[in-house]
């Protein structure tokens, strides 16, 4: 391997999703239309090419936080179009910019719908996995990164078994779908003990060896 280019990707993180290709390929294809759909930070390179102008650039950031960073709405409005994966990201833009900023629309990306089927039956569903059929599940879907905030949310839901009524309590259930093993996240065991609330926690996570939940 290139020695050179090896430390140059991980002196520059963005050099991963296209910075150092994306003018070459510009200059190669002539597009008409670039359509990106990543994070601000992984595109924004594209705000300060020298081609932007000769290509109409579509846009669908994930907008999934507040407030957005001030260079991210520079850049949000440097491109021709501007789309959002969820109304939260519309709002979030329109009530951040005044209105200034204007999103086209919302373009919910798509499911497999093998994987995410329609469950015909979700008191029976969720009986199947020894589980209240009237349970209450409060769920998440993400990465265990530091930046995420599972202390918050497990604070959160200790509030919230301890605030309400005993009924409600019975049967409510925290569910984290997360990345294991993850030595850079947060040590999920200690938190459900810190918070004492290791009946109630229902975790999941697909094996890196064999890809299977």
């Amino acid at each position: 391997k290139d020695e050179k280019q090896y430390a140059e990707q991980h002196k520059n993180p963005v050099v991963q999703w296209g910075i150092q290709k994306f003018d070459l390929a510009v200059l190669d294809f002539k597009p008409d239309i670039v359509v990106t759909y990543r994070d601000p930070w992984m595109d924004s390179y594209i705000a300060e090419s020298p081609f932007l102008p000769f290509f109409h650039w579509v846009w669908m950031p994930t907008i999934d936080s507040e407030p957005q960073k001030n260079e991210w709405l520079y850049d949000f409005n440097r491109c021709d179009g501007l789309m959002a994966y969820s109304e939260y990201g519309i709002r979030t833009l329109e009530n951040q910019t005044k209105g200034r900023i204007k999103v086209h629309g919302c373009a919910s990306p798509a499911i497999d719908p093998v994987v995410f089927n329609i469950i015909p039956n979700k008191a029976a569903h969720k009986e199947s996995l020894g589980l209240p059929s009237d349970s209450i599940i409060f769920g998440t879907v993400m990465r265990n990164q530091k930046r995420k905030m599972f202390p918050d949310l497990m604070k959160a839901f200790k509030t919230f078994l301890d605030t309400t009524d005993e009924e409600t309590r019975n049967k409510s259930f925290l569910y984290l779908h997360t990345s294991y093993p993850e030595k850079m996240g947060w040590n999920i065991t200690s938190l459900i003990h810190e918070y004492g609330i290791g009946s109630k926690v229902l975790c999941t996570y697909v094996c890196r060896a064999c890809k299977q939940y």
